[in-house]
């Protein structure tokens, strides 16, 4: 399976097995995610702590956030 089914079977876990879901993504994005962030503000631990806003922030709005491309780079947009 390619990066980007992975992606939409993602997607769709979010819905039926949120906490599967959302372990995934975190383990599949977070290091690509701190890079992106540290790269803005070459601070380690803030990098960090933006990632972490990202990933609580998007758990807390589960249910309301309608992705309309591909969850890797809603991610990416979002940090």
């Amino acid at each position: 399976m390619d990066s980007t089914s992975k992606d939409k079977t993602l997607e769709i876990l979010l819905g039926a097995q949120p906490d599967k879901a959302y372990s995934d993504l975190f383990i599949r994005h977070y290091e690509m995610l701190c890079q992106i962030a540290f790269r803005y503000n070459n601070d380690l631990a803030t990098a960090e702590q933006c990632v972490m806003d990202v990933f609580t922030k998007m758990w807390d709005r589960r249910g309301e956030i309608v992705i309309k491309t591909e969850i890797k780079y809603y991610l990416c947009v979002s940090v």
